[in-house]
């Protein structure tokens, strides 16, 4: 592609123009920034338009959380339009764009600096008092409070929550920077999601000189980062975050990191994983991990749940006991079924008797009995369909792989609790399509009895295995 043919940030064509000025107003200044600032773009064909991309880390994010963002908003301005395609390629931003000398205050003050006692944007309901105790989660709760009490100073540094969803990974951690504050054994807290921290970094290695990603987070005395899987996926980020990790270790800052399996265990969709130097720093903390509650733990959350919310006394102790007895795997699917009864109530007008949940719960309690895996569904897709589960995750179009594959999809969302996202890399694609393949699934079943019936069995197939 020749330097000619892209239009710059400063060049621009007044479709790509019209596209920036839209998605200015649909996406945060800081998206934006991070993201869109200095792409170049290329209209290939009437029909086709390419948009290249400054690495493949930006590549994926992009195709994942904008990609159908993008090519609507081109669209609305060209119809014609049918393909947007993102490329990897050097967009020399040294000699064509301007790069500010810094970033623009708004996204400073609101994503980098925590100012003393300044209160950490956590969430409220997460707090040691909201957390209830069991046998499941006793250890790494005694371990999070003695980090609280004593941040950097103990041999939990870093403290490494894994586990499941819904198991309140989020809750403890953030239930550490509560604590520390309220208590003021610290005084700068810093909560981060991997998607900001990864965000931060890439906004650090474009401005080069200008930011001092390290100086900024030298002065913390607590960082929380959730859910840390995703780093993997950004090589230069990981790189970042292990020597920011090494200078907090270094001046006695405690560092509180949650993931959804062992952090050796991490790796995304193109097999990438943590690197090893921080892997090696994260093995010389503590790592511990949270267990699916047991049936008087998940009692006991029910009560809690009754306690902060009084309006849910209407649910009688039997059916309390019912629910808490059905094997959850989680304590969001637990709280679900709680809710669902309750919404019944509220709609219905009905008293909530033990047939009447029963009935309201459906499958949802049955569900729950035996781990539904996305390995699970795909393997009993490509047995009902006679196929190889490989396929499913391949890029084949053909007509029996597609209709297989949007069967797959359907049923991963239907029977676990992943993220759209989740079940995308599963397959070796963006959210998107998986939303696409799920709708375009349900009208065919609409139309198709053949259809819907086999999909309705290969459910209960799978649940009852």
């Amino acid at each position: 592609m020749s330097v000619d043919s892209l239009l710059k940030i400063h060049e621009l064509e007044p479709l790509w123009g019209q596209v920036l000025t839209e998605l200015r107003a649909k996406v945060s200044e800081q998206q934006f920034y991070t993201w869109f600032e200095g792409m170049a773009f290329e209209l290939v064909s009437k029909s086709r338009v390419k948009i290249l991309v400054r690495d493949e880390f930006a590549q994926d994010w992009i195709s994942q959380h904008y990609h159908k963002l993008l090519l609507g908003l081109l669209q609305k301005f060209s119809p014609q339009i049918e393909t947007l395609e993102l490329v990897v390629g050097n967009l020399h931003l040294e000699e064509e764009i301007s790069i500010p000398e810094s970033l623009p205050q708004s996204i400073v003050n609101n994503t980098i600096s925590a100012p003393a006692r300044e209160l950490p944007k956590l969430n409220a309901k997460f707090t040691f008092s909201s957390f209830v105790e069991g046998e499941c989660n006793k250890s790494v709760l005694a371990a999070a409070k003695i980090v609280a009490q004593n941040p950097g100073t103990t041999e939990f540094n870093p403290l490494v929550i894994y586990g499941d969803t819904g198991l309140g990974k989020s809750h403890l951690a953030q239930a550490i920077g509560h604590y520390a504050f309220k208590q003021e054994t610290a005084s700068k807290i810093i909560y981060r999601t991997s998607e900001e921290l990864m965000s931060e970094c890439i906004q650090q290695m474009r401005l080069r000189k200008t930011v001092d990603f390290h100086k900024i987070y030298r002065n913390i005395d607590i960082l929380i980062l959730d859910d840390i899987q995703f780093l993997a996926r950004s090589r230069e980020t990981v790189e970042e975050f292990t020597k920011l990790f090494a200078m907090l270790r270094q001046d006695n800052k405690q560092v509180v990191i949650t993931c959804d399996q062992y952090p050796s265990e991490v790796q995304d969709h193109k097999g990438r994983k943590l690197h090893s130097r921080l892997l090696s720093r994260l093995d010389s903390g503590l790592i511990t991990d949270l267990l699916p509650p047991s049936q008087v733990t998940r009692r006991n959350i029910l009560q809690s749940k009754i306690k902060h919310d009084p309006s849910l006394r209407v649910l009688t102790s039997e059916v309390l006991d019912y629910i808490s007895s059905r094997k959850c795997l989680n304590v969001r699917a637990l709280e679900g079924m709680m809710l669902k009864v309750f919404a019944f109530h509220n709609l219905m007008k009905a008293s909530i008797s033990l047939d009447v949940a029963r009935r309201v719960l459906g499958d949802t309690a049955r569900n729950s009995v035996a781990k539904v895996t996305l390995t699970k569904i795909l393997d009993a897709v490509a047995d009902s369909f006679g196929v190889d589960s490989e396929l499913l995750v391949s890029q084949s179009r053909k007509k029996s792989i597609a209709l297989a594959r949007k069967v797959a999809m359907y049923l991963c969302r239907a029977l676990t609790d992943n993220s759209l996202h989740t079940v995308g890399m599963k397959f070796n694609r963006d959210y998107t399509t998986v939303i696409f393949s799920i709708k375009t699934l349900m009208k065919a079943m609409e139309k198709d009895t053949k259809l819907e019936h086999q999909v309705s069995t290969l459910k209960d197939q799978i649940l009852s295995s």
